[in-house]
């Protein structure tokens, strides 16, 4: 979990440096987005189409919550995410997609309440 979360910053980090300086006021508005099977398949990976590989879909970096609406740790995250949403605006996707959507068996998740990272099209 500690190698998540470093992982995570590391990635934020990343976007923040990598992007420019965006209006503060914009970046308050924004907020998480929520995903369906549907919606992850044509913005993050198109998993059906290409089983075999990972190919991230996006324009800049994301962050993927895959959460379930009964799931502890999950709320306590969730505004959390919120936060970092508004902090880095439109320099960075923050995704949340219920567990329930099908998704998981593609990405090989059998906890929630997780933000898994790949590279390379694998899971590390």
């Amino acid at each position: 979990m500690k190698k998540l979360l470093i992982t995570a910053f590391a990635l934020l980090a990343f976007a923040a440096g990598s992007q420019a300086q965006t209006n503060n006021k914009n970046a308050k508005n924004m907020k998480t987005i929520a995903l369906t099977k549907a919606d992850f398949l044509k913005k993050v990976a198109d998993y059906e189409k290409n089983p075999e590989e990972w190919k991230y879909l996006g324009d800049k970096p994301a962050l993927i919550d895959f959460y379930a609406s009964w799931c502890g740790p999950c709320k306590a995250l969730a505004p959390v995410l919120e936060e970092l949403a508004a902090e880095y605006g439109d320099r960075i996707y923050i995704y949340k997609i219920n567990t329930e959507e099908d998704v998981t068996k593609y990405l090989d998740l059998t906890v929630v309440g997780v933000i898994p990272e790949y590279e390379g099209g694998k899971k590390k």
